[in-house]
């Protein structure tokens, strides 16, 4: 299930429409989304590529927790509890992310033709030396970037009912350095 909420999320992400799948993200995720979608360059849009999983998901946590009644006080009736339950699953990938431009211009009868083409990440056209008439080509494999996420979903319980699961973010892998760090900080309290 994550892994296709994955691969959802990052193509609609990329094409700039989070529309068919607004219901499946966590608000403060959607909102970070929509606000990275209307900064890029006009006329710009991203091509995600999923190359291939390179090992199978793998749940790392899972963990559940009850929410406090409005009053701060742990809800007794078993039928109206309400909490979270948060999993992270890893994704290890290998992915290609590639810039694309809409480019409208006239072809030979006058006619105006909106074609795709490469571009920057400040959304200028990227020419090689074939030139771009086909659009935009295919990402080569080898340039493909090897990416392990720690993808992040959870479900609400809402008076004792469970709701879907939706992509809340992704988290960081804490580190045996990360876990020194915090232990030194600490000790200096």
């Amino acid at each position: 299930m994550a892994k296709n909420m994955h691969r959802e999320m990052y193509t609609h992400f990329a094409s700039g429409n989070l529309s068919p799948i607004q219901n499946d993200i966590c608000t403060g995720l959607l909102r970070s989304l929509r606000i990275r979608i209307a900064s890029r360059p006009e006329h710009t849009s991203l091509k995600w590529t999923l190359h291939e999983y390179l090992s199978p998901p793998k749940l790392v946590s899972y963990k559940a927790g009850m929410l406090p009644t409005a009053d701060g006080k742990a809800n007794k009736n078993k039928e109206e509890q309400n909490g979270i339950v948060q999993a992270i699953v890893r994704i290890h990938s290998l992915q290609s992310l590639q810039h694309v431009k809409r480019v409208t211009s006239k072809d030979r009868k006058g006619k105006l033709v909106t074609r795709e083409v490469l571009a920057d990440s400040a959304g200028r056209e990227v020419v090689g030396p074939e030139g771009q008439e086909g659009g935009v080509p295919e990402p080569k494999r080898g340039e493909a970037k090897e990416t392990v996420e720690y993808f992040v979903v959870q479900k609400q319980l809402k008076k004792s009912r469970e709701g879907k699961w939706m992509v809340w973010g992704a988290a960081k892998e804490t580190t045996l350095e990360d876990l020194e760090k915090e232990k030194v900080k600490k000790k200096g309290k």
